[in-house]
C-alpha cells in the first residue's frame, strides 16, 4: 500500500504488539540504508521523502508516549532486529529525533553506538526536567510529565536524582 505522507509504497506490521511501518524506496541504495523516525511519523516529511528518492528506507515503530524509557528501548531493539534480519536493512541506521523523538534517539544510540550511522535531530528533547517537566526555560507539559513518570516507573523525587540527560550519555 502507498504511504499517504510520502507517496512511496509501505509495509505495515506489528513488532512487540506495536504498529510498525516500513516505507520502501523505488530503488534501494547499495547496503540498504534506512532512517528511523522515532516520533511524529509523517509530520514534515521533507527529509524522509528526499532520502527515499536517494534509496533510503524510512522506518517507524509506535513507541508514542514512552519518552525513551527502558520499555521503549526494548521495543526498539526488537524492531531493529526485525528490520535487519527480515528486511535485510543495513546494520547501521540513521536515527531521526524530531522533538520528543530526541529522547528515543539519544537513549537508543547510547545503548547501541555500533548500530548508529548518524543522528538527525530537529529541535530534540534531551532533558526531561525541562520538557515535559517544565523545570527549565520551557513551560513543560503536566500531562506528559505524569505519563513519563509512569512509564519510567519513578516518582518525581527518584527522577530528580537522575542527573544525566539523554545527550550526556553520548559523551
Amino acid at each position: 500500500e502507498m504511504c499517504i505522507e510520502t507517496g512511496f509504497p509501505s509495509l505495515h506490521f506489528k513488532v512487540a504488539g506495536r504498529n510498525a511501518t516500513l516505507v520502501l524506496p523505488k530503488t534501494p541504495a547499495e547496503n540498504r540504508p534506512w532512517i528511523w523516525r522515532q516520533e511524529f511519523f509523517g509530520n514534515e516529511p521533507q527529509a524522509d521523502i528526499a532520502l527515499l528518492k536517494e534509496g533510503f528506507h524510512v522506518a517507524y515503530v509506535d513507541v508514542q508516549n514512552m519518552y525513551g524509557a527502558p520499555a521503549a528501548m526494548d521495543i526498539m531493539d526488537r524492531f531493529y532486529e526485525t528490520l535487519v534480519r527480515d528486511y535485510r536493512l543495513s546494520p547501521k541506521t540513521v536515527l531521526e529525533g524530531f522533538s520528543r523523538g530526541g529522547l528515543f534517539s539519544f537513549n537508543w544510540a547510547a545503548l547501541h553506538p555500533g548500530r548508529v550511522a548518524a543522528i538527525y535531530a530537529d529541535a530534540p528533547v534531551c532533558d526531561v526536567a525541562s520538557w515535559p517537566g517544565g523545570r527549565g526555560k520551557g513551560t513543560g507539559s503536566p500531562e506528559d510529565w505524569l505519563r513519563l513518570l509512569d512509564v519510567y516507573g519513578a516518582t518525581e523525587q527518584e527522577l530528580s536524582l537522575y542527573t544525566s540527560d539523554a545527550a550526556d550519555d553520548l559523551i
